[in-house]
């Protein structure tokens, strides 16, 4: 019977084998692992390894993941043979990374000691083939030698770190110490710490990492780290008393009652000198010019710009009134001749206020009349009031009576005693008119009037008394 059949076969066009590099404990077993990339189709595969016989010892193939026959001999103490054939001739595929064997060592060598382990072509040389049409056929191949580093990293006394710590100042640090630790193939290490001081936004804030290395390990150095974090949040503080909230008379208020001085103040941190001390006020105006209310800040910032401040209010008011500088005058009784309404005035130079100019004194005066009995009797009462510039007043009363005791004064444009004819007009025009004044009615308010007293004589002769009667309006009279 004959008959054909057909496949295919994916190969690979560049094959890369290495060994994997690692750091490893001094005395100790170590297995290299060889992993390999782009293993497609391969049905055969050869290559020597070499290593530092001071530092590594081979003991034995610790696995392989190769099917059918894998070989390795033993050529030397620093060099390995290794073959491969897939006797079934369909070729061999791995995923990538995978290793397809591991060679077991002894660790010999001191920390700091290292030896690669070389994929070389001597004395078996690197091959790598592939199975086409029952052909085998060689691909390039990559080799890539790992090296192990001999490092001790098994600490028989590990070095007691200090603790990270956070202080407020620069001052509050505490002092660097040395550091000891002994290692299991080392023995015992001590090291003083280098210091790096990362500064921050103001003199005191840091960070300050302080690193010890113990370097003879003979791999990445055993590295013990302490962070200090310098972080001054502390705010300054007032040394005195600082002046709380106050209610005061416009007069005693005083903006430099209180002044804070750099020794007044402490800091954690910041020398007094290096505090920054600043005063604001702010002013309320009140209800009128002496009155209101005055904020008063204080504020101190040290370097790092922690501050503290201090508030005081003070109201200013005004309850005081202005004062007479002058006599006022007096209650009296004035004769109406003698009553002079502006014989008193008050001006701004007679008066004066705890707070406000005298020229801001306002003055006032108000007079009440009461009308008597008659025209020229009455009562004035004076009211003069000063005000200040808040409202404040002071007023003085005065009492004035007005009276007319005075009668009027007649006098007779004629002689006293006159002779005339019978038939003569005894009319004041012809024989003789009376006038009369008075301290306070004027004449035409003066009741002027007469009266005759006749005396018969003989025939028609006779006496005539003519008496003349004035009486002013409050009647006062005389004759």
């Amino acid at each position: 019977n004959a008959g054909a059949c057909s496949f295919e076969v994916t190969v690979a066009d560049t094959f890369r084998v290495a060994s994997a590099s690692a750091d490893v404990q001094c005395q100790s077993i170590h297995v290299v692992d060889f992993p390999v990339d782009q293993f497609i189709g391969l049905r055969g595969l050869q290559f020597s390894i070499a290593w530092d016989p001071s530092v590594l010892s081979f003991d034995s193939v610790a696995y392989q993941n190769l099917p059918s026959l894998a070989g390795f001999g033993e050529i030397s103490e620093d060099t390995l043979t290794f073959v491969w054939f897939d006797f079934d001739d369909s070729g061999e595929t791995y995923p990538d990374g995978s290793s397809i064997f591991g060679l077991q060592f002894d660790v010999i060598g001191d920390p700091g000691d290292s030896s690669f382990v070389e994929i070389i072509g001597v004395p078996t040389k690197i091959e790598a083939s592939v199975s086409e049409m029952n052909l085998p056929v060689g691909i390039p191949v990559i080799a890539s030698s790992g090296l192990v580093r001999v490092i001790d990293t098994v600490i028989a006394m590990p070095p007691v770190a200090p603790a990270d710590t956070i202080v407020a100042c620069f001052a509050d640090v505490p002092l660097a110490t040395s550091l000891s630790a002994s290692f299991q193939c080392l023995g015992s290490e001590t090291v003083d710490p280098q210091e790096n001081i990362i500064q921050g936004s103001c003199p005191n804030q840091a960070q300050i990492i302080r690193t010890w290395t113990f370097s003879s390990t003979g791999a990445s150095p055993l590295v013990i780290e302490q962070i200090i974090t310098v972080d001054d949040q502390t705010a300054p503080e007032f040394l005195v008393q600082m002046p709380g909230d106050t209610v005061l008379s416009c007069e005693s208020y005083d903006p430099n009652s209180f002044v804070l001085n750099l020794s007044d103040v402490s800091d954690n941190c910041s020398l007094s000198s290096e505090i920054v001390l600043s005063a604001e006020s702010s002013v309320e105006v009140g209800s009128c010019p002496n009155e209101r209310v005055v904020t008063n800040v204080w504020t101190v910032v040290d370097e790092c710009g922690n501050s503290n401040s201090h508030t005081q209010v003070v109201t200013v008011i005004d309850q005081t009134p202005p004062v007479f500088l002058v006599q006022m005058p007096n209650d009296t009784i004035l004769s109406c001749e003698d009553y002079d309404p502006n014989s008193f005035i008050l001006s701004t130079s007679q008066v004066s206020d705890n707070c406000s100019s005298s020229s801001d004194i306002s003055i006032s005066k108000v007079s009440d009349l009461v009308v008597g009995s008659c025209a020229n009797e009455r009562t004035v009462t004076n009211l003069w009031t000063i005000e200040d510039e808040c409202g404040n007043t002071a007023t003085h009363t005065q009492v004035i009576i007005i009276v007319d005791t005075t009668a009027p004064v007649i006098q007779l444009n004629a002689p006293s005693n006159i002779t005339v004819e019978c038939g003569f007009s005894l009319d004041p025009v012809s024989i003789g008119q009376a006038t009369a004044t008075d301290n306070c009615s004027s004449t035409g308010n003066i009741q002027l009037t007469f009266s005759d007293e006749i005396t018969p004589g003989c025939g028609s002769s006779g006496t005539i008394n003519r008496v003349w009667l004035a009486v002013d309006e409050c009647g006062n009279s005389s004759t």
